[in-house]
């Protein structure tokens, strides 16, 4: 990821235009303008997907428990409605 700080940098102190940084940094101009405009650092989350968790879950309980299950069976027990 592109640093927001060091676009800023370049535009608001070394008076380098919003192409230039874009052909620099090989980003497209309405990124380098978003970052330019932005308050404050964004902040990012990881996202879970639940089936995984549930898939995964289920796999580990089967090969915990030594019983052989079918890839179409591994749903519906562990989620919780």
């Amino acid at each position: 990821m592109v640093d927001i700080e060091f676009i800023k940098k370049k535009h608001l102190q070394e008076g380098w235009s919003i192409r230039r940084i874009a052909r620099c940094l090989a980003i497209n101009r309405i990124t380098v303008r978003k970052a330019i405009a932005a308050k404050e650092i964004p902040r990012y989350r990881l996202r879970v997907c639940k089936n995984i968790i549930v898939t995964a879950m289920q796999l580990c309980y089967t090969l915990r428990h030594g019983e052989e299950s079918d890839r179409r069976t591994l749903r519906p027990d562990f989620v919780d409605a």
